[in-house]
């Protein structure tokens, strides 16, 4: 099965928004990747106002210093 994906930049772009009031993200993992992307991170912190994230693993990132 394939699955076409995209960026959160590109869709913002797409879309004509000029702030996100709400992202929630369920990414399965993908979450900790997100944030430790410099350019992934400054969008975010720019752009998106409030954030649910569900996290997943944290025992293994914080057993890892990657919190």
């Amino acid at each position: 099965m394939l699955f076409r994906s995209t960026t959160l930049m590109r869709e913002q772009k797409k879309l004509g928004y000029k702030r996100i009031d709400l992202l929630k993200m369920d990414i399965e993992g993908g979450e900790y990747s997100i944030f430790s992307d410099a350019r992934s991170y400054r969008f975010i912190a720019s752009n998106v106002r409030n954030i649910l994230i569900e996290c997943h693993n944290l025992d293994k990132y914080r057993n890892e210093n990657k919190l």
